[in-house]
């Protein structure tokens, strides 16, 4: 048996499986996403089928906000494959026939199968309106479920068991958790979480190297100082390049790359140096789309560099 997750812990990384893909890693689905995980019972269940209808219908809103839906089933994927057709689901189903994952977040059974509550015969009453009948049995009928949501870090900031099948949020309600708990708006998001590596210089006054912004990552002007050394290189060329091999190595603490950029500005003690570093920028960026930029001279930078270049990237 796992352990509980509770408020505060992160998550572990897992890899999982849908009814039309395998081997997705969870970190890599959702990186740079605040992630809602939900387990319910199994596809056959009428009230299981109920949920999913309900944060099918709600998705939008949960993707206007940017967060990542991933629900978690006992079936087996053949039984998804043949009972619906592929993208019936704009989120993830994860086939999770031999309950690892409920194992490993110790997400046990409801200890009183027997009895149903009348928020039970409401949800079950509301799927037979609807024409839901029950399908397979699968997995474990007394299997509970449980809700989890977790910020970009993968840090639970929510988490619910719940005891019955039907003891989770329904799809109204899940947003309206969602945005409590992540202080979000639909369109909006306001979420502001510090991204930091090792393997980029540290800042070096009351600032974050880079902020997570929800859609939107901004990191800081990047001075060309080698994280290892704490050295800068001399001449403009270098110094370029050192200060853009920060940026890459923050956005990739993100899950991201330099594509992901969509605006720089360059800062620079001498604008005579434009041309060499301008060759610098360009090669380093390759082929493609090359993000808007902005180019200034400034009578003086942090420890008297001769280049510093911050930038925007948005998230896929």
């Amino acid at each position: 048996m796992g352990r509980k997750l509770t408020v505060g812990d992160t998550i572990f990384d897992f890899n999982y499986q849908t009814p039309w893909q395998k081997n997705l890693r969870f970190r890599d689905t959702t990186s740079g996403h605040p992630v809602c995980l939900m387990f319910l019972r199994y596809y056959g269940c009428s009230t299981c089928q109920l949920e999913l209808r309900e944060l099918t219908r709600q998705y939008p809103r949960l993707k206007r906000m940017g967060v990542k839906l991933l629900v978690v089933l006992q079936s087996q994927p053949e039984t998804l494959r043949d009972s619906t057709p592929q993208g019936l689901f704009p989120f993830d189903v994860i086939c999770d026939p031999d309950r690892e994952l409920y194992f490993r977040l110790d997400i046990g059974d409801n200890p009183s199968p027997e009895i149903m509550s009348e928020h039970l015969k409401q949800r079950v009453a509301q799927a037979r309106q609807q024409g839901i009948v029950h399908g397979l049995f699968e997995g474990n009928e007394a299997q509970a479920p449980a809700t989890f949501l977790l910020d970009t870090h993968g840090v639970a900031r929510y988490v619910w068991y719940g005891a019955e099948s039907a003891d989770v949020p329904t799809g109204e309600e899940l947003v309206e958790l969602i945005k409590h708990t992540f202080h979000l708006e639909e369109g909006n998001l306001f979420m502001k979480n510090e991204l930091s590596t090792a393997n980029a210089p540290a800042a070096i006054g009351p600032y974050s190297q880079a902020i997570d912004a929800g859609t939107m990552i901004f990191v800081s002007g990047q001075l060309p100082v080698n994280p290892a050394s704490g050295e800068m290189p001399d001449g403009a060329a270098e110094q370029a390049l050192q200060s853009l091999a920060n940026i890459r190595a923050i956005l990739e603490q993100a899950g991201l790359e330099m594509e992901h950029i969509v605006k720089t500005t360059v800062f620079l003690k001498d604008l005579d140096d434009f041309p060499t570093v301008n060759e610098v920028y360009g090669r380093f960026f390759g082929a493609g789309v090359y993000p808007a930029r902005a180019c200034v001279q400034v009578a003086k930078l942090p420890k008297d560099a001769l280049v510093e270049i911050e930038a925007i990237a948005m998230k896929p």
